[in-house]
C-alpha cells in the first residue's frame, strides 16, 4: 500500500523531499492526481512501511500538507482516501 502527501505549495513539496532523501527515506516525487485537485501540481508518494516516520518528520519539521491520502486500486481505478 502506498500514500500520498500533497502540499499546499510547491516550497514544501521540495523541501519535505529533501527531508525524505537525507533521513533515507523512499520517496518518489510525482505530478498531483487531478481528482487531488491542483493545490501545487507535484505530490510525493510514499510506501505503507515508512508513512508513520515520513508524517512524523513532516510534523517535527513544521512542513504544512494538504492533505495525506491512501492510495486504493490501481492503474486508472485508483482512489484516494484521506487518511490524515
Amino acid at each position: 500500500m502506498t500514500y500520498l502527501f500533497t502540499f499546499i505549495n510547491t516550497h514544501n513539496a521540495i523541501t519535505a523531499s529533501h527531508l525524505f532523501e537525507t533521513e533515507k527515506l523512499p520517496v518518489r516525487v510525482m505530478p498531483l492526481p487531478g481528482q487531488l485537485g491542483d493545490a501545487c501540481g507535484i505530490c510525493l508518494r510514499v510506501d505503507a512501511d515508512y508513512l508513520q516516520q515520513a508524517f512524523d518528520l513532516i510534523k517535527d519539521h513544521g512542513i504544512t500538507t494538504a492533505g495525506i491520502y491512501k492510495i486504493i486500486g490501481s492503474g486508472a481505478k485508483q482512489v484516494y482516501e484521506k487518511w490524515h
